[in-house]
């Protein structure tokens, strides 16, 4: 996805990136079989998939104003100008017996601020299995090569 505005990540301006259902934002321009342990931003990288929410499940993107976030998010003091957002709604996990769904977001700011807010989050995140899928909070720059 073509972002509208230039965003610094480590040093490097990034023009576009891969909304992933796995959780996360990879970063780079280069697909390859590393995708969860290189460039990401993840709010929450966990084997999510969106067939098991029904209806409700989908992942949003907003490269306007995002109006959405004040709606779910009251304590955001943002005008939500110059952001990309990405949201995360009712998903649940591919491989686990947790039937609740999550739901949360990444908000990319123009000036380089990356913002990870959590609406529902039913389990402590140490109880999510990593045997299929990498589990993970943050940033990543690694490089393959």
């Amino acid at each position: 996805i073509d972002l509208k505005f230039p965003f610094r990540f480590y040093g490097h301006n990034i023009t576009n990136v891969t909304v992933a259902t796995g959780g996360f934002l990879y970063t780079s321009p280069f697909l390859h079989q590393w995708l969860t342990a290189t460039q990401y931003i993840a709010p929450l990288m966990a084997n999510f998939d969106t067939r098991k929410g029904g209806e409700n499940s989908a992942i949003y993107y907003d490269r306007r104003r995002g109006k959405h976030v004040k709606k779910l998010h009251k304590t955001l003091n943002s005008d939500c100008y110059d952001n990309f957002i990405v949201q995360w709604k009712s998903v649940k996990l591919g491989d686990e017996n947790i039937t609740e769904p999550f739901e949360f977001e990444v908000i990319l700011a123009k000036d380089g601020t990356i913002k990870f807010l959590y609406k529902t989050i039913p389990v402590n995140i140490n109880e999510i299995s990593d045997s299929s899928h990498p589990v993970k909070i943050g940033l990543s720059d690694a490089f393959y090569i």
